[in-house]
């Protein structure tokens, strides 16, 4: 029999397994009512989240975090007034609803431990059935003409969603692992599915070619491996994998629009699919803006404009959408999230763990439309930071009872 109060907590979990499986590439290209099924289940489960949150109010702590998401979605929303897209609009902030519904939601360590084994349980399929599509080469996405190297997406529809979706599962392996579990399975077998899953995982995300992402698993590894104090094996790592790339013909293959300009065959702007070059553009153009513009931004949708999810740096589209103003309030919630991971209770493990997943994050954001144009990498990464201060507020509670 289910409890009453555990209702929410289970809903979570479903909503957490059903995430994983919408990705897919079956539910991105089928759906109903004018909707993919994907499109369908972010708009209706974040909906429900905010109801599920609401339900859940008594329990939820409200603290400066929640006061800055809250003062940035005003802003957001207030945006539209000078040109935000309301369907844009609602569509990058529902994304923070998972963030308030699972801290809310969740009230136990366990639960946290059931939640993060459920989501790798439901990459089984996802991780072993693209690695199949990619070894009988039936998932091929594109290949790069200059070099001929294809790219896969396995059975995601397209191959940064793969990579991406490689990633997440790493991040929650992460966390689970440190957490531990106990099942009615000997721990070692479940040891031997953890690696085999994490070899398929590195051989799918390899094999996508998605290079943001192999950035956003290196500065994740760092931070694991600083946090374990494992500062040889990542000397050695390191070492290791400039080798690799100065060595490997292949990797260099994959490399070539940064090699070649840096080697100076080419323009440095062209560097990265032409990012250098695009950015500056960008950057330019926003200058020439009024300077009232400048500070409120171009507003969110507003297409050649403000450049949202074609600019291959989120934080860019951000500055150019909501201006100095949104961009600063942005990287705020950021900088508040680090320091309250330093300051936590929880072990150092586990602060590493969730520093590299903050910092990959950045990075990425960086480098390429990340976690702030795709919704549901959005989703992962609040349900991430809620699993944080949960878990946070659960060490508090043990250390003032004890």
């Amino acid at each position: 029999m289910i409890e009453k109060s555990t209702i929410p907590f289970y809903i979570i979990c479903l909503f957490a397994v059903i995430r994983t499986a919408i990705t897919l590439s079956f539910f991105s290209t089928h759906g109903m009512f004018g909707y993919k099924f994907l499109e369908l289940f972010g708009l209706l489960s974040s909906y429900g989240l905010i109801i599920l949150f609401l339900i859940c109010l008594s329990s939820f702590k409200f603290d400066k975090l929640f006061i800055l998401i809250s003062f940035f979605c005003i802003y957001t929303l207030l945006s539209l007034s000078w040109g935000s897209n309301l369907q844009e609009t609602i569509r990058f902030l529902l994304p923070f609803v998972i963030f308030f519904a699972v801290r809310s939601a969740l009230t136990s360590k366990d639960q946290v431990k059931l939640l993060a084994f459920l989501i790798i349980l439901s990459f089984i399929i996802p991780i072993i059935g693209s690695s199949l599509l990619i070894l009988m080469k039936k998932s091929l996405y594109l290949t790069v003409y200059q070099t001929g190297i294809d790219r896969y997406s396995g059975m995601y529809l397209k191959i940064h969603t793969l990579a991406h979706c490689m990633l997440i599962f790493f991040f929650i392996a992460a966390i689970y692992q440190r957490l531990g579990f106990r099942l009615p399975i000997k721990e070692k077998y479940i040891n031997i599915l953890f690696f085999f899953l994490s070899i398929l995982a590195l051989f799918n995300l390899y094999k996508s070619v998605t290079r943001t992402v192999w950035i956003g698993l290196i500065v994740f590894s760092s931070f694991y491996l600083i946090g374990k104090r494992k500062y040889l094996i990542l000397l050695l790592c390191g070492s290791g994998l400039f080798f690799i790339v100065l060595l490997s013909s292949q990797l260099q293959s994959m490399l070539f629009d940064i090699i070649q300009p840096l080697q100076g065959q080419g323009q440095i702007s062209n560097i990265g699919s032409g990012r250098l070059g695009g950015w500056t553009g960008m950057v330019m153009s926003f200058l020439n803006e009024p300077l009232e513009m400048q500070f409120l931004g171009l507003g969110i949708g507003s297409e050649v404009k403000s450049f949202f999810g074609g600019s291959h740096n989120d934080l860019m589209s951000l500055l150019i959408s909501l201006g100095y103003l949104g961009l600063s309030m942005y990287l705020l919630i950021y900088v508040f999230v680090v320091f309250d991971i330093i300051k936590s209770k929880i072990d150092r493990v586990m602060k590493f763990i969730f520093l590299g997943i903050v910092f990959s994050v950045i990075t990425m954001n960086f480098g390429s439309n990340s976690y702030l144009s795709r919704f549901e990498l959005g989703q992962y990464f609040y349900l991430i930071i809620a699993l944080f201060y949960i878990l946070d507020n659960l060490c508090r509670k043990k250390q003032l009872a004890d």
